[in-house]
């Protein structure tokens, strides 16, 4: 019969439905980081620690846009939404989840469409759940890194040896072909021990810089 691959799709109103869940999921994760960690600001837990953004039509690019503008006047207005309801529900997460995916919502609905009807992104990744870009210059040796889920609807991590074969594969393929020495991304994965401890400890110790 050969090999086959193909896709179940879902519908609209499920894809719909996911949107919804997995943004108040990043809402609850953000409530609970600034509670654990009040030195640092609510802006940089929205912009660096969840990727709500890319979930909203503010986000004019694909599932993976190549840049994100957080200078849209949308999105400043929303990160104060986000800002002073924590401030008033900073005791509730639930409360703060609610209100917070209101302000949310009507920018996940207007991207509802495009973000349905977008080519599933994985598909063209080089080495399963990730990929990366070639350095940016003739000198430099670092490669950015990339993340999908190829495997889902099951949990990135539901595999342990999974990840572990994604990083070596993409170790190999960019040595072989940039002649790359080291990587970086900003995921929100960055806060997640499962993700982190895949790596050195060195990368860690380098996280809010380059990593």
């Amino acid at each position: 019969m050969g090999n086959h691959s193909f896709e179940i799709m879902k519908t609209l109103p499920e894809h719909r439905e996911y949107l919804y869940e997995i943004s108040k999921l990043q809402l609850w994760f953000a409530w609970s980081w600034k509670s654990k960690n009040k030195e640092e600001s609510f802006k940089s837990i929205l912009r660096d620690r969840i990727d709500i953004y890319r979930k909203t039509d503010i986000n004019k690019g694909g599932s993976n846009p190549e840049q994100t503008n957080f200078e849209d006047p949308d999105w400043l207005s929303l990160e104060a939404s986000f800002k002073k309801t924590y401030e008033m529900h900073c005791s509730s997460d639930i409360s703060f989840e609610n209100k917070a995916f209101d302000y949310v919502k009507p920018f996940i609905d207007l991207r509802l469409d495009r973000d349905y009807n977008e080519t599933a992104y994985h598909l063209d990744y080089k080495c399963g759940s990730l990929t990366y870009n070639e350095p940016q210059s003739e000198i430099s040796k670092r490669v950015y890194i990339h993340i999908s889920n190829a495997l889902s609807p099951k949990s990135l991590f539901s595999d342990k040896n999974y990840l572990p074969k994604c990083l070596i594969e993409l170790m190999d393929k960019s040595e072989a072909e940039h002649g790359a020495n080291s990587l970086e991304t900003d995921t929100w994965l960055n806060s997640n021990s499962k993700w982190t401890e895949l790596f050195p400890k060195e990368w860690s110790d380098n996280m809010g810089s380059q990593t």
